[in-house]
């Protein structure tokens, strides 16, 4: 499944099984029957496929097919052709002849290269997104007023969605950890805020109540 192409040795090994299960005698009398189907074979399907299977190639088209799978969710946010074009080189009949795959590494790098720029941008547009949402919170004047482990523990989650970020890979996951921070992390913790510094008063003090803005029709 992973070579789809290494199909084209199916019906070259069903024909060695049968010359494999006949007397010796057969195959040398019957020899020019065969002979010369097989020596093609062996030149133009067994020792090319053998050389890819051993040599650089097999690593160019196992990168490509890497690539493909872990950063599909990405494609979209990236200019280029290069993504259509490395599909057509995987599913191409015979991929592991001539140059096709040396080519192929070449768009495969200018793809890497897109990529990574785009997360940077994408990253960068997250994290500024998680630090103004925790600056929002540390704004509120009741912040300060807090024990330092009550603060912390309003910090907290703010600074694990920065961490994964920091990690992710996938820009619509950095969208959507950015996306949660300001329409449901910080509502949440901005509504602890207000009943921590509300118990702290006593009294029966309330304090305010918070809803992310798309939740009001």
């Amino acid at each position: 499944t992973a070579y789809p192409f290494m199909a084209t040795l199916g019906p070259i090994a069903a024909e060695l099984r049968t010359l494999a299960d006949r007397e010796w005698s057969y195959c040398l009398k019957r020899l020019p029957d065969f002979s010369e189907r097989l020596l093609n074979a062996k030149e133009f399907a067994i020792d090319s496929l053998k050389q890819f299977c051993a040599g650089q190639k097999r690593v160019i088209y196992d990168d490509i097919r890497s690539c493909l799978r872990d950063e599909e969710p990405n494609f979209p946010d990236v200019n280029g052709t290069e993504p259509d074009a490395l599909r057509e080189t995987l599913s191409a009949e015979a991929p592991y002849k001539g140059n096709t795959l040396q080519q192929a590494k070449y768009k495969l790098d200018t793809l890497r290269t897109r990529l990574t720029t785009m997360l940077s941008s994408v990253r960068a547009e997250a994290e500024k997104s998680l630090e103004q949402a925790q600056a929002r919170l540390k704004a509120e004047p009741e912040f300060p007023t807090l024990p330092s482990d009550q603060q912390s523990a309003l910090i907290t989650p703010f600074e694990e969605a920065l961490t994964q970020i920091k990690r992710e890979r996938l820009a619509p996951v950095l969208r959507q950890i950015a996306d949660r921070a300001s329409n449901e992390l910080l509502p949440r913790q901005l509504q602890r805020l207000a009943e921590l510094a509300a118990a702290k008063k006593g009294g029966g003090a309330k304090g305010a109540e918070y809803v992310s803005a798309r939740l009001i029709p």
